[in-house]
């Protein structure tokens, strides 16, 4: 997903600065998310039915910026390959024990 969104943001950007300060701050953006509520060892995980609905938006949100600014056709098979891998990710994303 972060490789998708830099890989969408650079497109994005008027011009270079702008494309590479959003390649940028996406990708973190989502990385500081993802480690406070996302991931398994995070120390103020989201409950399940909130946890998956950030990452469903999260996931989806990169899908549309691929979609919409990736160069076509490589980001639009890039997209359909990473919600494929994210949905076939979801049962195994349970709460840790311990």
């Amino acid at each position: 997903m972060l490789f998708g969104l830099a890989w969408a943001s650079w497109s994005m950007g008027a011009n270079r600065l702008v494309s590479v300060a959003l390649m940028v701050l996406l990708p973190s953006a989502v990385a500081v998310v993802w480690g406070l509520w996302l991931a398994p060892r995070a120390t103020h995980r989201l409950r399940t039915p909130a946890r998956w609905t950030v990452k469903v938006a999260l996931f989806a949100g990169t899908f549309l910026l691929l979609v919409t600014f990736g160069p076509i056709p490589a980001a639009g098979i890039f997209a359909v390959v990473m919600l494929l891998l994210f949905l076939v990710s979801l049962p195994a994303d349970r709460t840790p024990r311990g």
